[in-house]
């Protein structure tokens, strides 16, 4: 599942059906606690639910590190609440760590590409005379 939200799929196909074809069985969805009208993998590790008011002031937070073995600068965030955290019997918390590459994490983003090269390069539209890749999970040119 960690392949799935990462993924620079274009915007009208869902996360949860890339996942299930990853994993050759659909994805089975649960209503969350305290968000009911919000559904999570049935098979979760981890759930933490939560809300974010728009009318509340941003917080200050951070640097964070970054895959890339730089840290972002501190900067204003919305606040999460926190409504409930679930979790299955002996759940797993994946992580990787985060320094100056090359790290574990650099191994995963090596898969990510040959996973999703062939997409990407699909996606691919003619812009102003030059070829632009359309990822939502990146800039976009101007």
């Amino acid at each position: 599942m960690p392949t799935a939200p990462p993924a620079p799929l274009p915007e009208n196909v869902d996360e949860y059906m890339l996942a299930g074809f990853l994993r050759k069985k659909k994805v089975e969805l649960v209503r969350c606690i305290t968000q009911p009208e919000i559904e999570v993998p049935a098979d979760a590790d981890f759930v933490i639910e939560g809300y974010v008011d728009p009318t509340e002031e941003l917080i200050w937070e951070g640097p964070f590190g970054d895959h890339t073995g730089y840290y972002s600068l501190p900067d204003w965030y919305p606040r999460f609440h926190i409504t409930a955290i679930t979790h299955r019997k002996q759940a797993v918390y994946p992580a990787t760590i985060v320094g100056i590459p090359p790290q574990e994490d650099a191994w995963l983003g090596k898969a990510t590409e040959r996973i999703f090269l062939a997409p990407i390069k699909m996606t691919r539209c003619r812009r102003s005379s030059t070829w632009t890749c359309r990822l939502k999970a990146f800039f976009t040119t101007s």
